[in-house]
């Protein structure tokens, strides 16, 4: 319609760190967490390092650790157990992959917040990978900590078109344990890849995946390191982890049914 529009998602970042800085007391923070859920926990992986620069910039002494929560969207081939792509070629509508994910990664001009050593290892058709958390990730060197669900409550319905948890009044059926144990080890797999790389371990990169049906959220679900060793929670072993960031997984291994590792659910 002859309307201009122009993308400002970085200048408005920018100000928002500038404001927290300047005018919220963050210049003088000790601990700084950097969090964001879903669509957010994506922001995370794409920007932490770049808050953290920022802060450090005008507070050297700020403590900075980043808290990726349910932002893990997992880039995958079409197979047989995720029929719909899943961020590759095809994802929720089929016309999303053929060409409108990139296209849109050009319109916003989305390189601009892409990490700068992602992009110098992608050519032009291929950038648009570093807007993925399992690319993004590996280049991150502030202490990041992935919270997620191996059975994400969001991204099976919209990638497997099943339900976790369906009735007989839902748009999609009910996952076979195989769909859903096979997508919780694609997801364990892909975090134990990046927790492996020289770079996750010399910052201390951390992550804790849930057991739980959920999509965002703390829940009381367990995470253990080994059979047989106690057990902590997400928010236990973030905690943890923060005051010194430590390379290591916390992992609810038992296979998939409806209720395994949640605990108590809390809304």
């Amino acid at each position: 319609s002859n309307v201009t529009v122009h993308m400002r998602g970085r200048a408005i970042l920018d100000a928002v760190i500038a404001d927290l800085l300047t005018e919220r007391g963050m210049e003088t923070a000790t601990d700084v967490v950097v969090g964001g859920c879903s669509a957010g926990g994506m922001a995370v992986y794409l920007n932490c390092d770049h808050w953290a620069e920022s802060i450090a910039a005008a507070n050297a002494k700020a403590s900075v650790r980043c808290l990726a929560d349910a932002g893990w969207f997992p880039l995958i081939p079409t197979t047989n157990d995720c029929p719909h792509g899943c961020f590759e070629n095809q994802f929720f509508p089929s016309e999303w992959f053929n060409g409108v994910w990139q296209t849109g990664f050009s319109n916003h001009n989305a390189s601009v917040s892409m990490h700068p050593k992602c992009l110098a290892d992608h050519n032009a058709s291929t950038e648009w990978l570093c807007t993925m958390p399992q690319v993004a990730a590996k280049y991150v060197k502030t202490p990041l900590f992935a919270f997620n669900s191996k059975y994400d409550a969001f991204q099976i319905p919209n990638m497997e078109r099943c339900l976790g948890n369906a009735t007989s009044t839902d748009k999609f059926a009910p996952c076979t344990p195989a769909q859903m144990t096979a997508w919780g080890s694609m997801l364990t797999s892909q975090v134990k890849e990046w927790l492996a790389t020289p770079l996750a371990q010399a910052s201390g990169h951390a992550a804790f995946l849930s057991s739980c049906y959920f999509h965002c959220g703390s829940k009381p679900t367990i995470g253990v390191v080994k059979s047989g060793e106690k057990g902590i929670t997400g928010m236990q072993a973030f905690a943890n982890w923060r005051t010194k960031p430590t390379n290591m997984l916390w992992d609810t291994s038992a296979p998939w049914n409806s209720s395994t590792g949640c605990g108590v659910l809390v809304p």
